[in-house]
């Protein structure tokens, strides 16, 4: 459901009082589906026929670019997929070291040392669990920001298919 912008043939959400893609007010005359409910002359007052509207993005109107919008979503993509690869080089640094630090209590064979072993697990499990919370943040983020953009009355179809795709361009 929603309105039809009598400028550029653009579907708008219900309730919206300007295109999204276009910028100009959307006329009160217009109702749900694009039908004209003024009567005009000596017709009835009963609404038209509903027009069938194609949305397809082949034949979407160029949509007027806002670029802050635009920019606004990929740089919050970019934030997500950083926390992401963020989260990855802890999980590896801290293996690593906390393997490391394994190796060098087995290799002393000394009492003491299997304290120092015991602190390479706790490194290995801490940095596990911080990459692990890094990582679900970053995931909840891209969540976050593809429900915004996809719901966004302020970008136009064709404005959407650039953010979402912009922002599915960084993953692996």
């Amino acid at each position: 459901m929603g309105i039809v912008c009598r400028a550029c043939n653009h579907f708008n959400g219900f309730g919206s009082r300007w295109c999204s893609n276009c910028g100009k007010r959307l006329s009160d005359d217009i109702g749900v589906e694009g039908i004209d409910t003024k009567p005009v002359g000596n017709e009835p007052e009963s609404p038209a026929p509903k027009k069938h509207i194609d949305i397809s993005l082949a034949e979407a109107p160029t949509p007027k670019r806002d670029r802050k919008f635009e920019t606004r979503y990929q740089n919050g993509y970019a934030v997500a997929h950083g926390l992401i690869a963020t989260a990855k080089g802890v999980r590896v640094v801290g293996i690593v070291l906390g393997g490391i630090i394994i190796v060098y209590a087995l290799s002393t064979q000394q009492f003491g040392e299997a304290v120092i072993g015991f602190l390479g697990v706790i490194v290995a499990a801490v940095s596990w669990v911080i990459a692990l919370v890094l990582g679900a943040i970053g995931q909840l983020i891209l969540a976050v920001l593809d429900t915004a953009v996809n719901t966004s009355p302020m970008l136009g179809l064709v404005q959407k298919e650039i953010v979402l795709l912009a922002g599915s361009a960084h993953q692996d």
